[in-house]
């Protein structure tokens, strides 16, 4: 994954990706709070939510290190 600024490489990661070709998408502001950048991710079955994940980080990229914390719904 890689984020670009100003046509500028700002952060990146390492993968095993790109063969497949690649996804273009609009930067959407995570917030900053006190340096961590939270993303929720929602768990939905049969079109009603089960559960939820916040996932944080100090870099605007999340991965499998970054901090997570799970939501279950009942």
């Amino acid at each position: 994954m890689t984020v670009f600024r100003n046509d500028k490489t700002t952060e990146q990661t390492a993968g095993e990706y790109g063969e497949e070709g690649y996804v273009y998408q609009a930067m959407a502001n995570l917030g900053d709070y006190d340096g961590n950048h939270p993303i929720f991710g929602l768990w939905i079955v049969n079109h009603e939510a089960c559960g939820l994940g916040i996932r944080e980080d100090k870099n605007l990229i999340t991965g499998n290190t970054s901090r997570f914390v799970p939501h279950y719904f009942k």
